[in-house]
């Protein structure tokens, strides 16, 4: 495995943490059709789409500051 996929593999898997520590559920978010959520519970623990084109460090930045999103959700300010 390339250490890109290797990145981007541990990143989603933050991500999923986050969201569960959020108090998401990995299920309830996720597209049911097309290729995005329709109308998501709630939007921060949705898996942010790759661009069209987005090298792989972009988009697990991206990855990464959803996660830190999503892991604050629930959480009093």
């Amino acid at each position: 495995m390339s250490d890109e996929l290797a990145d981007l593999e541990e990143a989603v898997e933050q991500f999923e943490r986050m969201v569960e520590r959020g108090g998401g559920d990995l299920m309830v978010d996720e597209p049911v059709s097309g290729s995005s959520p329709i109308a998501p519970d709630e939007p921060d623990f949705v898996l942010p789409t790759r661009k069209p084109a987005e090298g792989v460090a972009s988009y697990i930045k991206r990855i990464q500051e959803a996660a830190t999103r999503a892991g604050h959700k629930g959480r009093a300010p």
